[in-house]
């Protein structure tokens, strides 16, 4: 951890964030999360007293989306919901008459971009896309700003929006800390994107990597080194493909391909069930498993087997 404070690259982040929220603000924001195979719209409301009022909407990202050769159908597609979302909802939309007097930027609502992939930040609002991961694989978007791109299809849609604030998903949970800024040696000269007062800063781990340089540190099973291979970043984000809901479901998936190949787990597939094809077994199956233990009575493969056939849709 103290080695990547040091020199660039993919892990120990600086998030440019400077300030913890203390409950007092108040105002209407609106903020787009993009990872795993959604895209979630949301306005929230912020009262002022540690309370808030939100309002959301999610879309599935269409697979064409995720791989593909330029970046324009993706944030194109997410500026088009962007818009559905404030015809639904108006109230969350910037006036399109401010009052007199209104500065020009406040007739424009703020919108936070959850950025949930792997980025160098050059400041809050600011930064360059440096690899996918989760099975996204968009060539063109690699060395451009996230930011940008989206407020480029904003623009297109002719919506009274800026992108204000880039984040990882990270920075908002204990794979974030705060770091004296002092300690933060790979931080470029001093300019706009914070100020030399700020003692601290948020660090976005982005631990998902930790092991990419040193995969000997990280112990895997047969099936972590078939998903690794056949994933579109082989070699990359190898601590984040043992532990995310993404890859867990696919894990689970070749162990359970491999018993029935092995004639371990005595069982035909049906026509078209998830576990022929890659990534269509989702890690609430083992959700399923885990409750279907723990309830009373429920701890022998007999009760379980039924409702795990059914969530894979075989015939045992």
């Amino acid at each position: 951890m103290n080695d990547a404070l040091k020199e660039d690259g993919g892990t120990q982040i600086p998030s440019f964030v400077t300030n913890i929220p203390n409950g007092l603000e108040t105002g209407v924001f609106l903020a787009v999360d993009l990872g795993g195979t959604n895209c979630r719209i949301s306005a929230f409301e912020l009262h002022g007293n540690a309370t808030y009022s939100m309002k959301q909407a999610k879309h599935a990202v269409p697979q064409e989306f995720m791989v593909n050769r330029r970046h324009e159908p993706l944030f194109d597609f997410i500026a088009e919901k962007l818009a559905s979302f404030l015809t639904a909802n108006p109230e969350m939309a910037a006036s399109n008459t401010p009052e007199l007097g209104t500065p020009k930027a406040a007739s424009f609502r703020k919108l936070g971009f959850t950025f949930s992939f792997t980025y160098d930040s050059h400041s809050v609002s600011h930064g360059t896309m440096l690899q996918w991961d989760k099975g996204w694989d968009i060539p063109d978007a690699i060395g451009r700003d996230p930011c940008r791109m989206l407020q480029n299809a904003i623009d297109r849609q002719k919506l009274r929006v800026r992108v204000t604030a880039l984040t990882n998903d990270s920075v908002g949970t204990n794979a974030a800390y705060v770091e004296d800024r002092a300690r933060i040696e790979k931080l470029p000269p001093l300019k706009e994107s914070y100020r030399s007062e700020d003692s601290v800063m948020v660090i976005n781990t982005e631990w998902g990597a930790w092991f990419d340089t040193t995969p000997s540190a990280l112990p895997g099973c047969i099936y972590d080194h078939i998903l690794d291979r056949e994933s579109p970043t082989p070699g990359q984000q190898l601590f984040e493909k043992r532990t995310s809901g993404l890859y867990l479901g696919e894990l689970a998936r070749l162990v359970i391909v491999d018993l029935i190949a092995s004639k371990v787990l005595q069982m035909t597939l049906k026509l078209g069930s998830p576990l022929e094809t890659a990534y269509h077994v989702s890690a609430s199956f083992l959700s399923l498993l885990a409750t279907s233990f723990d309830e009373p009575k429920a701890r022998d493969w007999q009760t379980t087997k039924p409702k795990c056939v059914l969530k894979m849709e075989t015939v045992a």
